[in-house]
């Protein structure tokens, strides 16, 4: 009898934790942010051994899913100009002005952390218009249409409500170019509102 009140003692104790357990148990809901983001970038261009550096303020929108504690995926659109002036020798004109207008879209797999967040993945560019005037005085193609890039971002969330965030970034973008490889990148800053739901 003695060992039959133990058997059920332990039973229902044992009972009891099982049952109490998923209550302690935090399930975790999927979280989707949207936000507004403003740029500052500098395209960084290394072309027939000439530096073509510039600086840029860009902006575009975002939109992330937030799938598990640490885990999620970031995408938006942006918008990109890039607009320099190429010194020319032996031409009527000393100096040509070359710009280029860009829809830029990222897929990013991006990592949580209550101290910095890191995104990483693929960011393609559409070209959307330009003025290429080296290209019109030789009657050649105008720069390059499309490109398709890598993107590295680290970004700092900053709650300022339960669902309102302020989000300052830094982020590196190497693109190919049609014409020579991985020979420029997006080296920028950002500034970031974004909203969770």
């Amino acid at each position: 009898m003695k060992k039959f009140l133990i058997v059920a003692l332990l039973l229902g104790v044992s009972l009891g934790v099982m049952a109490k357990s998923p209550a302690h148990k935090k399930s975790f809901t999927p979280n989707y942010i949207v936000g507004l983001n403003f740029l500052g970038e500098s395209n960084i261009t290394f072309a027939n051994g000439v530096d073509n550096s510039y600086f840029a303020p860009n902006f575009g929108a975002s939109f992330e899913g937030q799938m598990s504690t640490h885990s999620g995926f970031e995408t938006g659109i942006y918008y990109r100009s890039e607009s320099y002036t190429m010194p020319i020798k032996g031409m009527e004109v000393s100096n040509l002005k070359n710009s280029y207008h860009y829809l830029s879209i990222p897929l990013l797999y991006k990592f949580y952390s209550r101290i910095l967040c890191f995104a990483v993945g693929l960011n393609y560019d559409v070209m959307v218009g330009n003025n290429d005037e080296l290209a019109s005085q030789q009657n050649g193609p105008q720069g390059d249409a499309n490109r398709l890039g890598l993107m590295v971002k680290l970004t700092k969330d900053i709650h300022l409500t339960d669902n309102l965030i302020l989000e300052p970034s830094l982020h590196f973008n190497p693109y190919l170019s049609q014409t020579s490889g991985f020979q420029a990148a997006w080296l920028g800053f950002g500034l970031g509102v974004k909203y969770s739901f």
